[in-house]
């Protein structure tokens, strides 16, 4: 029962931040993305270089792998939800403060790990997507986009960049609650659609193409806990 009401709250929550979104126009939007953007880019370069030096520590060092993976999805989600706090963008607040609290409730109950090992084909495919288009994201940035998203693009401050490497490391994880996942694979769908047919942001079908992964995994995974029950292979 417990965990129905926790289902029940966090899909609440995101249909009250998905209404949100549309309660401002795209043109809005777009303007206040480039702000934030263009105000935080000595930040986003730091973030990109505690990416850089996070993912190098954790491949080197796979017994400090989850406290540096976890703690830098920690970091991501509470830097934009920090900054929306700043520009008070409710439904951003909204966003990163339920992705922290998965986070934080994740780590907690040791539910994320990252053994490589353990991960398929499928997931390395989508969590280097996620990885690169994250950090990459060739949107929000100055000319030459190419060579500025590399060092500027907007990395723990908008939506769609951190929201997409959160997928990346999340796709990647040998291991995860099934709670993060969810709200990870859908917010990453409906603001990869969002920002495709509304921002222009075509970079965005990385995250549409994240966000499904997570969320057929997610069922295929329901699927085969389900067949394990009593009587649940009569039934699968």
């Amino acid at each position: 029962m417990r965990d129905k009401v926790k289902w029940w709250a966090a899909g609440g929550m995101l249909v009250i931040i998905f209404a949100m979104t549309l309660m401002r126009s795209p043109q809005a939007i777009s303007r206040m993305l480039a702000v934030v953007a263009s105000d935080l880019a000595m930040f986003s370069l730091f973030m990109h270089a505690a990416f850089l030096a996070v993912l190098a520590a954790g491949l080197l060092l796979p017994g400090a792998r989850v406290r540096l993976f976890g703690g830098f999805l920690g970091l991501l989600s509470a830097s934009a939800a920090g900054v929306a706090l700043y520009y008070f963008v409710l439904p951003n607040i909204l966003l990163f403060g339920l992705y922290f609290a998965l986070i934080l409730n994740g780590l907690r109950r040791g539910g994320l790990g990252w053994d490589l090992g353990k991960t398929n084909a499928a997931d390395r495919l989508f969590g280097l997507i996620g990885l690169i288009f994250g950090f990459w994201y060739l949107h929000w940035v100055q000319s030459p986009i190419m060579l500025n998203a590399l060092l500027f693009s907007p990395l723990g401050v908008v939506n769609c960049p951190t929201m997409l490497t959160i997928s990346g490391f999340l796709c990647l994880a040998s291991q995860r609650p099934s709670g993060l996942e969810l709200v990870s694979g859908a917010v990453c769908v409906y603001f990869g659609l969002f920002g495709i047919f509304l921002l222009g942001a075509y970079v965005d079908v990385a995250l549409v193409a994240c966000g499904a992964y997570q969320l057929a995994r997610l069922a295929i995974t329901a699927r085969r806990c389900a067949a394990l029950e009593p009587g649940g292979l009569g039934k699968a």
